[in-house]
């Protein structure tokens, strides 16, 4: 992997140089640039530049205390400047897309395109503020292994992981090697984001969303279908069977998904 060196602090990535636009890669909570690894090979084998990056905290990049959104998405900014990437089409899965929207709000010249994967632009409500400090108090507490044992479940549709328990062995792998730091910063910093509709209202790149109907995390209600009528350019999937977990539920649909979209931002 590569490092981005900011304010002595490290930020890793793993970037597959090719043609046309990159493809910008970022994970959600508790996760790394690992639950991309199948887009990383199966894209870079297509010729596209690839760039997927460890978040603050997760993977192989170092914790932030008190990071924000808005500050990850300005990390990103300052990794995409040093590898002289002047657009990208940026695809995010849940707290990924709130970087992506970010990353779309502070600096849209960079961006040809932008995909949410099981994301929204809404900021949280204080219900869900009050549960994601419930969590950073538990996992202060107890440490971040009971938290993504109860975690990690919820991200599948019903039965899934009965049939591939090792989908859940791998993620708890990888995320139990993540500081207690690194995750209650994360919370953190989606309890604390700001609403971005504004950027999904006023974008002129085309927007992708793809949402599982059977999503505990995001649920498609009608307050989250609304996000889709708000840009002019709007690719929608609304995915039976799936989860928030599409890159494993259904991982070639995904992929089939992103390659129709890919055209449309070039």
């Amino acid at each position: 992997m590569k490092r981005h060196n900011a304010l002595g602090k490290n930020l890793a990535y793993v970037l597959e140089e090719g043609q046309g636009p990159t493809l910008l890669f970022l994970h959600g909570l508790a996760e790394s640039h690992k639950i991309w690894e199948r887009q990383i090979v199966h894209f870079s084998a297509k010729g596209h530049s690839v760039l997927a990056i460890d978040l603050p905290g997760f993977g192989a990049s170092d914790v932030w205390p008190d990071i924000s959104i808005d500050e990850m998405a300005a990390l990103v900014y300052e990794l995409l400047y040093q590898e002289n990437i002047h657009s990208c089409i940026v695809f995010g899965h849940s707290m990924g897309g709130y970087v992506a929207l970010s990353l779309a709000s502070q600096f849209p010249d960079c961006i040809s395109g932008m995909g949410l994967i099981h994301s929204h632009p809404f900021a949280d409500p204080e219900e869900r503020r009050a549960a994601r400090q419930k969590s950073i108090r538990f996992i202060q507490e107890t440490g971040n292994v009971p938290y993504l044992k109860q975690l990690f479940p919820t991200f599948f549709a019903a039965g899934f992981l009965q049939n591939h328990p090792e989908i859940l062995d791998h993620l708890m792998a990888d995320a139990s090697a993540f500081s207690d730091e690194g995750i209650t910063a994360a919370l953190a910093a989606m309890a604390s984001r700001r609403d971005l509709s504004n950027v999904l209202e006023h974008i002129y790149q085309p927007v992708l969303f793809v949402l599982g109907l059977e999503d505990q995390l995001i649920p498609p209600t009608e307050a989250m279908l609304s996000q889709t009528a708000l840009p002019d350019k709007a690719v929608i999937h609304l995915l039976d069977g799936i989860g928030h977990m599409v890159l494993y539920e259904a991982p070639e649909q995904l992929d089939q998904i992103l390659e129709e979209f890919i055209p449309l931002c070039t």
